[in-house]
């Protein structure tokens, strides 16, 4: 077998089916150990499950500092999950010493490559000014991409957002243009359904 003879490819898989039940026996102790092997191999996606199973104590002992460790060596080799959940650890001071300005700069390079989470907190960071400047325009472009991949938690932002319409000029006037401009986008067929609920629930 691939995973016995030291295949990283291999032995994250193998951690895959022992984490999921896939083929064989559910075991994620297990799957830490393999995880592990194929992130001291530098395997990207390794790297950052090992992160997560430490993160959220999944096989053995929660170490958010191991966790830091991982997702970081993970994110810099571009993994968008690890980055967005290395953006989560920065914003809230979880194994690391909370920074939001490394938070929302860890979550751009996730939005970046399409992450729909990354996009999502990118976007509420626009939106309240954490770690980026208080940008409405930028809060509603990033959730709604966060959007149109089915975040829910980025359709609730958007609403909050139309909410605030009477009683807040800056959003009122951005989001009025962007009802109107999406209006335009959906008559065409140019922009899904779930957005235009978002808005105008």
């Amino acid at each position: 077998m691939a995973a016995d003879q030291g295949d990283a490819g291999g032995q994250y898989w193998m951690g895959v089916c022992c984490l999921n039940g896939y083929g064989i026996e559910e075991d994620k102790p297990e799957a830490r150990k393999w995880f592990r092997k194929a992130a001291e191999q530098d395997h990207e996606n390794a790297q950052c499950m090992l992160g997560l199973c430490y993160l959220n104590g999944l096989g053995g002992r929660e170490s958010p500092c191991e966790a830091v460790k991982w997702l970081r060596k993970a994110a810099e080799q571009g993994n968008s999950t690890a980055q967005d959940s290395l953006g989560e650890c920065y914003l809230v001071g979880n194994g690391v010493k909370e920074d939001p300005n490394e938070a929302a700069r860890w979550f751009e390079k996730a939005a970046e490559q399409g992450d729909a989470d990354g996009q999502y907190h990118l976007g509420v960071c626009y939106k309240y000014g954490s770690g980026k400047p208080h940008m409405p325009g930028k809060a509603i472009q990033w959730l709604t991409a966060a959007l149109e991949q089915g975040h829910e938690a980025a359709q609730a932002e958007l609403q909050n957002i139309g909410q605030t319409t009477e009683t807040d000029d800056t959003w009122g006037g951005i989001v009025d243009g962007a009802i109107s401009q999406f209006k335009q986008f959906a008559k065409s067929g140019g922009l899904s359904r779930a957005i235009m609920n978002a808005f105008m629930r």
